[in-house]
């Protein structure tokens, strides 16, 4: 796994589907990874841009790191 990096604001469907495949990619292969942008304002984050710094829960989810509602059924 490698570093890379996101410029411009990304759609909310995009990111989850990019952060997704990466990390069960990564699972799969047994590779370690990390997340570090956990809060910019290129929409690649942890927490959202604005001064409220709430939990991204798009990132969450597709990270593996919270549930998803609908797959839960919630």
């Amino acid at each position: 796994m490698a570093e890379s990096g996101w410029h411009g604001g990304a759609l909310d469907a995009h990111r989850f589907l990019w952060l997704d495949a990466v990390r069960r990619e990564a699972d799969a292969l047994g590779a370690a990874w990390a997340y570090w942008g956990y809060a910019n304002p290129h929409g690649m984050s942890l927490m959202s841009p604005d001064e409220t710094r709430r939990p991204d829960r798009i990132a969450l989810i597709a990270l593996g790191l919270a549930e998803d509602p609908v797959s839960t059924g919630n």
